[in-house]
């Protein structure tokens, strides 16, 4: 078995994978979806910044109960490959960069 470089970072990752996991199902689940239609809209909620992944807790968190409502989730699923194209929202870039 392979030692952590830095002690703590394998279970830091696997509650990433669980918060990541977590988020793509509610989505799915709240949206009436299927697993890969709930994991587009996790990938746009986060790369929009609505959505992230909390490593700490392993659960996701969403920025406004709003995001939840199933018109919301569908709409993000329909427009995916035109969001995720785009650049990140300009208010997720570090300062001073």
């Amino acid at each position: 078995m392979q030692t952590e470089a830095i002690s703590g970072t394998r279970d830091m990752a696997q509650r990433w994978h669980n918060a990541d996991q977590a988020g793509a199902q509610t989505l799915a689940q709240l949206g009436g979806l299927s697993a890969s239609d709930g994991r587009k809209a996790w990938q746009v909620f986060v790369h929009i910044g609505l959505a992230r992944a909390d490593v700490v807790m392993g659960q996701p968190e969403f920025r406004h109960g709003a995001t939840l409502e199933p018109d919301v989730i569908r709409r993000a699923v329909d427009q995916a490959a035109e969001l995720l194209a785009t650049r990140a929202a300009p208010w997720r870039k570090r300062r001073g960069r």
